[in-house]
């Protein structure tokens, strides 16, 4: 049985990066079983978020961001965006060409080395609304990367899950970022 024990412990205000949302998150806690577990609910007036972040990692905002970092450095970074949604390919093969030069655009504009090493056109589906997932590596000096941007179309609004590590490091934290995937939900 689950015991749904609510405390709000902070709140943070964020404004995504197309200006249009402002949300502001409050932490909650519930208990599980005897397990403290913590969530977060935003809401901007009209649209409702709820996540849950995995265990040991931070909720933060920078540069209009949501951003996820864990206690342990070693397991990446996981962002979430809300960009304007003026795509308008599908999750299909044609349009695959269009979301990789989209997704593309999401990486840091100093990159080097830049490849696509995997590209999923039906990667879940998030509320009934498909996604789809890009993998790129790329390096700067001393130092590769590997980034992974799920990219959701909901409603007028293009959402983007972005996890990136280094490469060596990157499996490390790839459960996390699809936990917190699956745990994003929207009314």
């Amino acid at each position: 049985m689950h015991h749904w024990i609510l405390t709000t412990a902070a709140v943070l205000t964020i404004l995504f990066t197309d200006g249009l949302h402002a949300f502001d998150f409050a932490m909650s806690t519930y208990d599980m079983e005897g397990i403290e577990m913590r969530y977060y609910v935003a809401s901007d007036g009209t649209n409702t978020i709820a996540m849950q972040p995995p265990i040991g990692w931070a909720l933060s905002v920078q540069e209009g961001r949501v951003r996820l970092s864990p206690a342990n450095l070693d397991l990446g970074e996981i962002e979430i965006r809300i960009l304007p949604g003026t795509l308008t390919a599908k999750f299909d093969e044609p349009g695959m060409l269009e979301w990789t030069e989209f997704a593309k655009k999401l990486l840091p504009p100093a990159a080097e080395r830049v490849e696509v090493v995997e590209q999923n056109n039906d990667y879940l589906q998030i509320e009934r609304l498909p996604s789809a997932e890009f993998q790129f590596t790329y390096g700067f000096p001393g130092e590769d990367y590997r980034r992974s941007i799920v990219l959701w179309r909901r409603s007028q609004d293009l959402v983007a899950f972005i996890y990136t590590n280094t490469a060596k490091n990157f499996e490390q934290g790839q459960r996390d970022f699809q936990s917190t995937i699956f745990s994003v939900h929207w009314e």
